[in-house]
């Protein structure tokens, strides 16, 4: 499991004032997930890696993902953005996009579905699943 730091909390101020000792740990994790033929990437987020695992998170905090895609053509703007995150906060599913946007001109340009086999760089922050 690529996790690349975590820190452990003490006492946590929550929304509503009051003041609970925990020892739950908010967790860092870091992964790639690479687009199928729909233009989306899956990232689970289990101890195997797959929608079988246990989840590694109790509760996502924050999720950053960049997608990867190499091209001479400056035009060709990647992005993704989330579709979809299980309730059950074992998989994550991105949609990916390549193309231009144009806004100098106000006209919009066109976004297509990322091809086969464009990783995304995800960054998870949570706090750790202990069931």
């Amino acid at each position: 499991m690529p996790i690349i730091g975590q820190t452990k909390w003490g006492n946590i101020e929550h929304i509503d004032g009051s003041r609970r000792n925990t020892s739950a740990k908010t967790i860092i994790y870091t992964d790639i997930a690479v687009t199928d033929a729909t233009g989306t990437a899956t990232l689970y987020l289990t101890d195997d890696r797959t929608d079988a695992g246990r989840a590694i998170f109790s509760s996502i905090e924050n999720v950053q993902s960049k997608s990867e895609y190499y091209t001479d053509d400056p035009t060709q703007m990647p992005s993704s953005s989330i579709k979809y995150q299980s309730p059950d906060n074992k998989y994550i599913i991105f949609n990916i996009t390549t193309g231009t946007i144009v806004y100098a001109t106000l006209l919009s340009g066109i976004k297509r579905t990322a091809p086969v086999g464009i990783e995304v760089n995800v960054t998870v922050i949570g706090i750790e699943n202990n069931d």
